[in-house]
C-alpha cells in the first residue's frame, strides 16, 4: 500500500511539471536605468570674458578738393591689435520641451584699449634753380590718431541646444568710447643753388573728435554647460565667441577743403565663463 502511494504521488508530479512548461511564460522586466535628464538653458546668468581684439580705422577726406589729396591719398588706414575684457548678463528661454530651439538676450561691458597711430609725409623733389639760384616747394604732413577704450553692447541670441552644447547666433546695438584727433599742415621750403635753406609753415588744419558712437555688433559661438557638481546649485557654462563690430561713419567739417570722415570697426575673439541661477 505504501508503495503504491508513493507511486502515484509520482505520476501526479510528472503530469504537473509537464503541464506548467506547456502554458506561456509571462516576461517579467528587470530593473531599467533611468534616463539621464536635458539640461535646462532657460534662466539668467552672468559672467566673464577675456580675448583678443583687432581695431581697424578708416580716414577720408571729402573736401573738394581734397588737400590731402598732396599725399597722395584722401584715405588712410589705421590698424591695431591687444587685449580685451569685460563682463557680460543674460537670460536665455528654450522655446519647447520637445526641441533645442533657445532665445536670450545679452549685455556686456568691454575693456578695448585699441591705439592706432599713423603719420603721412610727401617728399617733394628739389626744385630746380630759379632766379638767383633760389627754388621754392611745398612739403604735406598728415597726422591722426584714434583710441577705443571701451565697448558695450545689446544683443540677441538665437541658437539650438545639443543638451549640454549651445550653438548661436548673435547680434544688436553697439556704442564705443572713440577718440581721434590728426593735422593737416604744409610747409614752404626755399632752397639756395639746390640747398635746402629754410622752412616755413603754409597750412595747419586739425580735428578732433571724443564721445560715445553708435553702431551695430553681430557674431556667434558656442557654449558648453559644466556636469553638475553635488555642492553647488548654479551650473557653469563656458563659450568661444567671435564678435564684429561697426560703430558707423561721422564727419567733422573743417572747412571746404578738409572734412574728415572716420569709420571705427573691429573684431573680438574671447572666450566666456558664465554662472547660471536655475531658480530664476
Amino acid at each position: 500500500m505504501k508503495r503504491f502511494a508513493i507511486s502515484a504521488l509520482a505520476a501526479v508530479l510528472s503530469v504537473t511539471t509537464a503541464h506548467a512548461a506547456d502554458l506561456p511564460h509571462k516576461n517579467v522586466p528587470g530593473p531599467t536605468a533611468a534616463p539621464l535628464p536635458t539640461f535646462t538653458w532657460t534662466g539668467f546668468y552672468a559672467g566673464l570674458n577675456a580675448g583678443y581684439a583687432q581695431g581697424r580705422d578708416t580716414l577720408k577726406d571729402l573736401g573738394s578738393p581734397s588737400v590731402i589729396s598732396a599725399l597722395g591719398t584722401n584715405t588712410v588706414n589705421l590698424k591695431s591689435e591687444g587685449f580685451t575684457g569685460g563682463g557680460q548678463v543674460g537670460y536665455n528661454y528654450r522655446l519647447r520641451s520637445g526641441d533645442g530651439f533657445v532665445l536670450g538676450v545679452e549685455g556686456d561691458a568691454q575693456y578695448a584699449g585699441l591705439h592706432r597711430k599713423r603719420n603721412l609725409q610727401s617728399n617733394p623733389e628739389i626744385p630746380a634753380d630759379g632766379p638767383a639760384g633760389l627754388g621754392y616747394t611745398d612739403r604735406d604732413n598728415l597726422g591722426v590718431e584714434s583710441t577705443t577704450n571701451s565697448l558695450y553692447t545689446i544683443r540677441g541670441r538665437a541658437g539650438y541646444a545639443f543638451d549640454r552644447f549651445l550653438v548661436y547666433g548673435t547680434g544688436g546695438v553697439a556704442f564705443g568710447d572713440i577718440r581721434m584727433h590728426g593735422s593737416y599742415t604744409s610747409e614752404e621750403l626755399s632752397y639756395q643753388n639746390q640747398i635746402l635753406v629754410g622752412t616755413y609753415p603754409d597750412t595747419q588744419k586739425s580735428f578732433r573728435l571724443r564721445g560715445i558712437q553708435t553702431g551695430y555688433a553681430a557674431g556667434g559661438g558656442i557654449e558648453y554647460a559644466l556636469p553638475d557638481r553635488a555642492d553647488t546649485a548654479n551650473p557653469v557654462t563656458i563659450r568661444v565667441e567671435y564678435l564684429h563690430y561697426d560703430l558707423g561713419p561721422r564727419t567733422i567739417s573743417v572747412d571746404n577743403s578738409f572734412k574728415p570722415k572716420a569709420t571705427t570697426r573691429g573684431d573680438l575673439i574671447r572666450a566666456g565663463l558664465n554662472l547660471k541661477f536655475s531658480g530664476l
